[in-house]
């Protein structure tokens, strides 16, 4: 018979260090928890990098256009609770994080 290969798109946020590219990259988020916006800054590699914000259900609620190292969320009209994000760098993930609104 056949077999259909389904796909389910979960992300994954256990981070393995060999996932990281090699070199001394921080990832800031301050304020954190944030009840306006939280800023976001990359240090230690050149971008430009691309950030991803996900509810708790995988969903991505903010896709930012790939830009330099620092990125400003809005808080808009998020519920309160526990976010993820994603810097990824040429499409690759360079760091992940949770972010919380109050």
């Amino acid at each position: 018979g056949q077999s259909t290969n389904t796909t389910l798109n979960t992300i994954d946020y256990t981070l393995a260090v060999s996932d990281i590219e090699k070199g001394n990259v921080t990832i800031t988020l301050q304020p954190n928890p944030f009840s306006q916006f939280t800023v976001l800054k990359i240090d230690g590699a050149e971008g430009p990098y691309e950030l991803k914000v996900y509810d708790m259900l995988g969903r991505i609620i903010n896709d930012n256009q790939p830009g330099g190292n620092i990125f400003t969320i809005e808080r808009g009209n998020l519920a309160s609770g526990l976010y993820m994000y994603e810097v990824l760098k040429a499409g690759k993930v360079i760091g992940k994080g949770k972010m919380i609104a109050q």
